[in-house]
């Protein structure tokens, strides 16, 4: 699964990603594949950040830019269950996944959460809106709500690297066929929208990276 954090404000979100991508089966891990991984669509004045088969979120993000004509991330979503399907059907069913997409609504003139899950028991997308602001968290941190109020002297972005370091102990203990897998650099998007001049700021960064990160990256190169 990797790791997916959001904090969602009405004009004001924050997506926290790592960047390992992974395959796992019982008894090892892989450093290729599944990921989680955060792509920008400014032209939909969105950006989308996916959780599943790495070839499945680049499709997305080509079928984005090359196969449909949208002006905001509510036209893209008509867009997208209307096409997306037909066009990952041509590779293999593996290639499946979360996605996640965040941006202005022209309709509401806000910033808008939806979910796109693409499953091998449905022969449709499942699309829905996010529609309770706060905090996105997966894979989930137990006792988050104990966790979050002993960082509430914290901003924002400290709170998410935080809690995805608090993912990665909680995840590291598991047995490998339960575990996300995060690990990597922790990279941290930001949207601003202001509604009354209707622009839209990205704001990106690498902000740390774990510490086996340099392992990883020696033990991939090879």
């Amino acid at each position: 699964m990797s790791s997916l954090i959001a904090f969602l404000k009405t004009n004001y979100f924050v997506i926290a990603t790592d960047t390992l991508a992974h395959t796992k089966n019982e008894h090892a891990i892989s450093l290729v594949n599944f990921c989680t991984k955060t792509y920008y669509l400014p032209q939909f004045k969105c950006c989308f950040a996916g959780q599943g088969s790495a070839k499945m979120l680049n499709q997305y993000f080509i079928f984005a830019q090359e196969n449909i004509i949208a002006k905001d991330i509510n036209s893209l979503i008509v867009q997208t269950g209307l096409h997306f399907k037909a066009n990952i059907q041509e590779s293999s069913t593996n290639n499946l996944g979360t996605i996640f997409l965040f941006g202005v609504s022209d309709l509401t003139n806000t910033l808008e959460a939806h979910k796109i899950t693409l499953t091998k028991s449905s022969p449709y997308l499942e699309i829905s809106e996010l529609r309770t602001m706060g905090l996105l968290h997966k894979p989930e941190v137990a006792n988050i709500e104990t966790f979050v109020s002993s960082q509430q002297n914290n901003d924002v972005h400290e709170l998410l690297v935080l809690l995805m370091k608090e993912q990665k102990k909680q995840d590291d203990i598991k047995t490998i066929s339960k575990r996300a897998v995060i690990g990597g650099q922790i990279q941290i998007t930001s949207l601003y929208y202001d509604d009354q001049t209707h622009i839209l700021e990205f704001n990106i960064g690498m902000l740390e990276s774990f510490p086996d990160f340099e392992l990883m990256f020696n033990e991939m190169i090879k």
